[in-house]
């Protein structure tokens, strides 16, 4: 028994919504397959940690990855953690494609509102300005540590082994999110 046109249509809206966590008002597509794009390094230092503002937390997490701590300077965990940060983005100093930087809510408070950030410190991993995972572990170097390392990983194995899926699935979801528009 095939799937009908609807039940496509269903899955490919499941597939888009999931897949497109950036909350602006964009209409964009992206697979977990998707290419990363290589950022300046104006916009990141490698082994030294990235203020962000809210005038240009888009624009500057749109290319490449970022590991972004959203943090209170008021809050005594965001505090006791920002030596570990600070260590863990000296310790990945030779990975020049992750950027570790920072946002501070009290100046973001709408952008912090947008990722439903109920306490600091938050750690969210970013992929061409979309929120890929946030690390719900423990604040401890070891622990934050293991997790860059996972989240690299998969994300070099994802490259390596996707190049067929990347040159047809960009076509695939434009077309898919044109279908859905229209029916809408």
């Amino acid at each position: 028994m095939g799937i009908n046109l609807i039940q496509y249509l269903l899955i490919a809206t499941i597939v888009f919504r999931v897949n497109s966590e950036k909350p602006s008002g964009n209409i964009t597509a992206v697979t977990q397959y998707s290419k990363i794009n290589q950022r300046s390094l104006d916009d990141c230092t490698p082994g030294r940690v990235f203020e962000l503002t809210p005038e240009i937390f888009y624009d500057t997490t749109e290319k490449g990855i970022f590991f972004v701590k959203f943090y209170d300077p008021n809050c005594i965990d965001c505090h006791d953690f920002e030596s570990i940060w600070t260590d863990l983005a000296q310790s990945f100093k030779s990975k020049r494609n992750i950027c570790f930087a920072e946002l501070n809510c009290v100046f973001a408070k709408v952008l912090c509102n947008d990722y439903e950030l109920r306490y600091e410190p938050n750690l969210i991993w970013f992929e061409n300005g979309y929120k890929v995972r946030q690390y719900d572990g423990d604040l401890t170097f070891d622990d934050v540590h293991k997790f860059v390392i996972q989240m690299n990983r998969w994300n070099q194995t994802l490259s390596s082994g996707s190049q067929n899926i990347n040159s047809h699935t960009p076509w695939i979801f434009a077309f898919m999110r044109n279908v859905i528009i229209s029916l809408w």
